[in-house]
């Protein structure tokens, strides 16, 4: 009974680590999917923000709209911003500073933190948001450029390294049937297979 007993204690613990194993895995996964998308999300989000502040909207429909927009990584920081702000009735200065300690993105957090002073020194919403739209528009867009351009250089090189090896490949194989050296075949498996090799490690 004991035994049984123990058998069953060790196969419950093991149950509960792998358990807690694979929801780490899909946390972290999960984690990773949204710094992946945090850039590009925290320009529609700043987007959206700085769209529906031309309506002359209060603060508190600004963060809870944008608060909705789970689509968009960001989100979940303005969602929790306004809860702070509304229902434990911090002023949204105070909550956004408190929110940027603990976002680990470094753009959100700075965004955070300028939009706290922003709030503090007076500066209307619409205009403090049209302003890091544009700032924020002009960075992603310097960024995809040069991400283009290094991504030319890169299909250059490969490209003349997969040139270079095909012309090494067929002189060696050329040698080899002129000069009789060794086996045209092995030698035509050989070239073949370092070609793929090349081209699909790059």
């Amino acid at each position: 009974m004991e035994v049984a007993t123990i058998k069953k204690f060790r196969f419950g613990r093991k149950k509960e680590e792998s358990k807690g194993l694979f929801q780490g895995i899909l946390e972290r996964i999960k984690t990773l999917k949204e710094e992946l998308y945090m850039d590009n999300d925290l320009l529609f989000i700043l987007t959206y923000m700085a769209s529906i502040s031309t309506a002359q909207i209060s603060r508190d429909k600004i963060f809870e709209k944008t608060s909705e927009k789970r689509e968009y990584a960001p989100s979940k920081y303005f969602s929790k911003i306004k809860d702070l702000a509304q229902k434990w009735h911090y002023d949204y200065a105070t909550a956004c500073e408190l929110i940027a300690r603990k976002v680990k993105h470094e753009r959100v957090k700075n965004l955070l933190n300028r939009f706290s002073n922003a709030i503090s020194a007076g500066e209307p919403d619409r205009e403090f948001l049209e302003k890091e739209w544009k700032v924020f528009k002009t960075v992603r867009k310097d960024e995809f450029e040069r991400c283009l351009e290094s991504l030319r250089k890169w299909t250059d090189a490969y490209t003349a390294l997969t040139v270079s090896t095909s012309l090494v490949s067929i002189v060696i194989l050329l040698s080899v049937i002129i000069y009789k050296v060794g086996d045209p075949a092995q030698t035509l498996y050989t070239t073949a297979f370092f070609i793929l090799l090349i081209s699909f490690m790059g």
